[in-house]
């Protein structure tokens, strides 16, 4: 149904394939978290020496505060991938049934 003035055409599949984006996006970013981790962890051998240990704790200070970062993130891109999911299949639905009304009344 092409879109008339005042309106906005709502395309399925580029809804769809946003919110497969976004499921994407937060998938990378748990990689990237998980990869500083692994990082952060590896500096715990220079605690053995004073300078070492702040590094150590300010590196581990700042990959908990990335992680609770990530968390909210990769919540809220979970939260916006389904709504625009849930969206995509309302406007399929409806837009099915104008097309089944629209041919009955021809």
């Amino acid at each position: 149904m092409p879109a008339t003035s005042g309106s906005m055409r709502v395309r399925h599949d580029v809804l769809m394939s946003v919110a497969a984006a976004m499921r994407a996006d937060a998938a990378d970013l748990d990689a990237v978290i998980e990869r500083l981790g692994r990082a952060a962890g590896a500096t715990s051998s220079l605690a053995r020496w004073p300078a070492g240990r702040a590094f150590h704790e300010r590196a581990e200070a700042a990959l908990a505060a990335l992680q609770q970062a990530q968390r909210r993130a990769a919540d809220d891109q979970a939260d916006a991938a389904r709504r625009m999911a849930d969206t995509a299949v309302n406007y399929e639905q409806a837009e099915a049934a104008v097309r089944h009304t629209v041919a009955r009344a021809s």
